[in-house]
């Protein structure tokens, strides 16, 4: 008995985090640090600045690429530690892998055209 009240209990708690990181991530967020396959390309991204926005009803849009591009879209969690955003204009569909969601931080890693990606993000506004 003591193993199935420690499983529900995890379970519950895995739970709990998801909301929580769920409710987290919306906002805007604009980025501070990118790496590309470990190389800092800040530079680029910042001086837009890029900002990701996760809103009310599931919509993503973006602003500030290096190439001046932005966007809007769909997101969904698609588990506790992955964000697939799809249909979003001028960015093609992908799952993104959050390593860290509070209310002041956003960082995640996406593997992009073959290249790995890091993002770290601030708070915007």
């Amino acid at each position: 008995m003591k193993i199935q009240f420690s499983a529900i209990a995890c379970s519950l708690l895995l739970l709990v985090s998801c909301a929580k990181d769920t409710k987290q991530v919306k906002r805007s967020w604009a980025a501070y640090k990118v790496t590309v396959d470990g190389v800092d390309s800040s530079a680029a991204w910042t001086k837009g600045p890029y900002i990701e926005t996760y809103g009310e009803n599931d919509v993503y849009s973006f602003s500030g690429d290096p190439n001046g591009k932005k966007g809007t879209g769909d997101y969904q969690w698609t588990s506790g530690v992955a964000i697939k955003r799809s249909g979003v204009d001028n960015q093609a569909s992908m799952e993104i892998n959050v390593l860290k969601v509070t209310g002041k931080e956003f960082e995640y890693k996406v593997q992009l055209n073959g290249k790995q990606y890091e993002f770290k993000f601030k708070k915007y506004n």
